[in-house]
């Protein structure tokens, strides 16, 4: 048998470079080719405009893995190639996460990396044992005059978490500024945004939540403080609590 996860591990750079950090640099750098992306990936949710007559929330299509690809690659522009590379860069951090749960550099990949000789570093490695054991993480969504529940959700995009809510307000703003698109259209319509408090433990196995703010590269100020959960998850509101 082979370990895979070691053996990724350490093949270098010429193998980590272009099979994670190319995918999750061009997924966290803030551009209209995300955005795009993410609305791609909206294909499968209820009520979308190419979604199936009839599809349930949570229940793929038929033909779900040709009607999803399809959507990424309309007009010619593959974004399925974007949306698996993502996917693949994720799978291969949760791996050698589980497998070496003690020495995986969570705490590297939740900071920034330095920048150019004599640039201020704002966001500089923390220690493991400063890391929370349980990470409060904030997200918001535009939406209209009332809560979707079952949208709520469920999601069918990749989910992005910021670990302290100036970053989940940087996330907002952007959104809402994207010429003609779905959210500024709601954003500046309703200006009703949707915000989830949620907790993890970054450093457990098993954990869905892996922070990606080291691809976004130095910072002196203005980190989203990034956390990256994969495409297709479902969120558990606390009992007792009302959307």
């Amino acid at each position: 048998s082979v370990d895979l996860g070691l053996q990724i591990w350490t093949m270098g750079s010429w193998a980590v470079l272009p099979l994670i950090f190319l995918p999750l640099g061009l997924y966290v750098h803030t551009t209209l080719h995300l955005y795009e992306l993410l609305a791609r990936l909206q294909v499968c949710a209820p009520g979308s405009q190419d979604s199936k007559p009839g599809h349930a929330c949570g229940t793929p299509p038929i033909d779900g893995a040709a009607h999803l690809r399809g959507a990424l690659d309309r007009d010619d522009r593959h974004y399925s190639l974007l949306a698996f590379a993502v996917t693949a860069a994720l799978q291969t951090l949760h791996f050698a996460r589980d497998v070496h749960l003690a020495s995986f550099p969570v705490e590297l990949l939740a900071s920034s990396p330095p920048g150019p000789e004599g640039q201020p570093n704002g966001y500089p490695m923390m220690s493991r044992e400063a890391l929370p054991k349980l990470q409060v993480l904030y997200r918001g969504m535009w939406i209209g005059g009332e809560v979707d529940e079952e949208r709520a959700c469920y999601q069918y995009s990749f989910q992005s978490f910021s670990r302290e809510a100036s970053g989940m307000a940087k996330v907002l703003a952007f959104y809402a500024g994207v010429a003609s698109s779905p959210p500024t259209i709601l954003a500046a319509e309703h200006r009703h945004a949707l915000v989830l408090v949620a907790r993890t433990a970054l450093l457990a196995k098993g954990s869905l939540g892996m922070p990606v703010q080291l691809f976004d590269g130095p910072r002196e100020h203005g980190s989203e403080l990034e956390v990256l959960f994969p495409a297709f998850v479902r969120y558990e509101f606390e009992e007792g609590l009302r959307l």
